[in-house]
């Protein structure tokens, strides 16, 4: 045998190898619900809302088609008119402030999660669950460079601006600062009120 007849031979086995290695890995194209997703995700993402609302895809709908939600003090189907009288809601430490930094950095933020992912409100694991979260929260945070967590800690619980309020003391000298814990009343008791 020649050498070109060990060039053929070679050649065969690794266009078989190829072929075998495409059809037995999975690549990004072969996701199905994900990328479905995904791409929805995208074309609601890219509807107007005049930079005063959002469009999601869980959101208001219309015949089933996603819609502008507007934030406070503006309406319309693409949220570009000023509603008034206009009052500002100081209670609740609404983060929108945020929301032009993460869209700028869409890439590096997006999650998709799936809609059975974690459903409860308690795990038989919490520990080292908040352990792992804390630890992609900081790698998040190193690649994105938005914050320093080293030396960090990390505070589990509810509420955008009320949460690190609330733990400003444990990070404080006791006599420099005294804050009480303050939460605002739950919407189910005034539904029971009502009744």
């Amino acid at each position: 045998m020649g050498y070109l007849s060990y060039s053929i031979i070679v050649n065969i086995i690794l266009c078989a190898t190829l072929i075998c290695l495409k059809w037995t890995n999975k690549s990004a194209s072969d996701l199905s619900w994900a990328k479905k997703a995904a791409e929805e995700a995208e074309v609601v993402a890219s509807i107007p809302c005049s930079g005063h609302g959002l469009a999601f895809l869980d959101g208001v709908s219309d015949d089933g088609n996603p819609v502008c939600e507007c934030y406070a003090c503006f309406t319309g189907y693409s949220c570009s008119s000023v509603s008034l009288p206009c009052l500002a809601d100081a209670d609740d430490g609404n983060p929108l402030f945020l929301e032009p930094f993460w869209m700028k950095h869409r890439e590096n933020s997006s999650v998709l999660v799936s809609g059975w992912h974690r459903l409860g409100y308690s795990y038989p694991v919490e520990p080292e669950i908040s352990i792992v979260l804390q630890k992609y929260i900081f790698k998040v945070h190193e690649l994105v460079g938005n914050a320093v967590t080293e030396g960090r800690h990390i505070v589990f619980g509810t509420g955008s601006t009320q949460l690190p309020l609330f733990r400003l003391p444990t990070f404080s000298l006791p006599s420099l600062i005294t804050l009480h814990k303050v939460k605002s009343g739950l919407m189910h008791n005034l539904k029971a009120k009502e009744a």
